[in-house]
């Protein structure tokens, strides 16, 4: 899959599909993505993502993600873009998420 964006435009090569989407968030298969995170930032994004599923809830609008999970971290550790790129990316690759339309999946 490969989505990109472009002027808040994100193509999903592989459906054929446009959809609106105000994060710039940009999924591939690059390896290069994987390289935005360290190791234990990734750990820290699925902690956090842990605590939001916690409720059962088993998906997120990204923009909603991104709120929540930022909002609950101090100013300093909160989470660059690049870096929840490539923390969806690489949980997305390991089948732990499913990214989609602007929608993260827990499986």
């Amino acid at each position: 899959m490969n989505l990109r964006s472009s002027e808040n435009i994100i193509e999903d090569d592989r459906m054929g599909e446009t959809v609106s989407q105000f994060s710039e968030i940009s999924i591939s298969n690059s390896d290069s993505t994987q390289s935005n995170i360290e190791p234990e930032r990734l750990n820290l994004f699925r902690k956090q993502l842990n605590v939001l599923k916690s409720d059962g809830t088993e998906s997120f609008e990204i923009n909603d993600l991104i709120s929540q999970i930022n909002g609950a971290l101090p100013a300093n550790q909160q989470f660059s873009q690049n870096e929840i790129q490539s923390a969806i990316q690489i949980m997305s690759d390991k089948n732990q998420i499913f990214y989609s339309n602007g929608v993260v999946f827990i499986v």
